[in-house]
């Protein structure tokens, strides 16, 4: 049971595909049934653990939260497929939490932040928002924003490369570097904030701003990725300030 679990879930390889392999390599015949309800049986067998861990979350400053569109088979007779979702929280570097939902609504969320009293950090998901009532304080994502200019780039053509989204992307990268600098000292709290300021954090983002609202108004198609990477990141500005 152990190795289908951890060849499912950590190698992606689907259970029918694992017993086609016993057969042919050992002559071991499982029924796919009997191998699903195993499975099953080991999730019913962590829910404890999973629990325990989105609580251990819940007690610390800070939670990262995202979601990702899951397919789903339903009514296998017919061959179908359904989205659900599933919801991820975490720390950087630490403890992620996993939690199915049917649906992309606030609902589920707004659960499991319930009396929260730390910082949530998030991508521009409108949900989000309406979540800021419970939370300390909502914090942006400057990885989805770096993501946006980075497919603003990806989009030009090679001979006309996207010059301003590239160099939006390089002061980006700059406070990765101050990032990058706290990591290497192994500083935190107070102290990482300290650096952050000697580093001129305050100012690298005043001046990012003013350069994605020069980009901004540059742009001549309003619908092109770069110009909707500038509108994503402006209107987060608040919220990515935060950080």
């Amino acid at each position: 049971v152990v190795e289908l679990v951890v060849r499912k879930y950590a190698d992606y390889l689907p259970v029918y595909r694992q017993l086609q392999g016993w057969e042919r390599d050992h002559s071991v015949i499982v029924r796919q049934a009997t191998a699903t309800r195993a499975v099953m049986a080991a999730g019913a067998l962590l829910q404890p653990l999973a629990r325990a861990i989105g609580q251990e979350l819940r007690l610390g400053p800070l939670i990262q939260a995202d979601e990702t569109r899951l397919p789903v088979l339903q009514d296998l007779g017919k061959g179908r497929n359904d989205v659900a979702w599933l919801w991820q929280y975490s720390i950087p570097g630490g403890l992620v939490y996993f939690e199915y939902q049917d649906n992309r609504a606030q609902a589920g969320a707004r659960a499991y932040l319930k009396d929260y009293g730390g910082i949530l950090q998030s991508d521009g998901y409108v949900v989000y928002d309406c979540l800021e009532g419970q939370v300390q304080r909502h914090a942006g994502c400057f990885a989805h924003v770096r993501r946006k200019f980075v497919e603003a780039c990806q989009a030009a053509p090679k001979e006309v490369p996207c010059e301003p989204g590239l160099a939006v992307v390089a002061s980006i990268g700059a406070l990765y570097g101050v990032e990058e600098g706290a990591r290497e000292l192994q500083l935190k709290g107070q102290a990482r904030l300290d650096y952050r300021q000697e580093q001129g954090v305050t100012q690298k983002l005043s001046r990012l701003k003013a350069q994605i609202l020069e980009v901004r108004a540059k742009a001549l198609l309003p619908q092109s990725l770069l110009a909707k990477a500038c509108d994503y990141a402006l209107n987060q500005w608040e919220k990515l300030e935060v950080y």
